[in-house]
């Protein structure tokens, strides 16, 4: 069972799209955060390190600015990573912390994360045996 992600796997144009629109935005930008986070993801079905260290400076971004729904996705993205590396343990703790962000919010987005999430842990669980 693969683990679950809004999101479109290996789109090589969105992967350039985000590549030349990161860098106009502002560090305090909520949307590079979630851009960031996109471009981490998708790079991940390339290679995972890379993905990995993209999601890590995203959540540096989102840290400094308290951006819970970023700090959301990132560390559900982290956690897909670590699943994918079959590290289990570290992924459910990022899922674990990924659904207490995601679980502050209000917006439906975040709503709908939450379920992701939980999904996400069941398969990584599940991965477990």
């Amino acid at each position: 069972m693969s683990i679950l992600f809004s999101g479109v796997a290996q789109d090589h144009e969105l992967m350039d799209s985000l590549r030349k629109v990161i860098p106009t935005r502002k560090d305090d930008d909520s949307m590079k955060v979630l851009q960031m986070n996109s471009l981490a993801f998708e790079y991940s079905y390339i290679d995972l390190d890379s993905g990995k260290r993209i999601a890590e400076k995203a959540l540096e971004l989102a840290e400094a600015t308290n951006f819970k729904r970023g700090k959301a996705g990132i560390y559900n993205t982290i956690g897909t990573i670590y699943h994918d590396q079959a590290n289990f343990q570290k992924a459910v703790e990022c899922f674990t912390i990924a659904r207490k962000f995601s679980e502050q919010g209000t917006y439906k987005s975040m709503k709908h994360m939450s379920a992701v999430i939980y999904a996400n842990l069941a398969n990584t669980y599940e991965s477990m045996g």
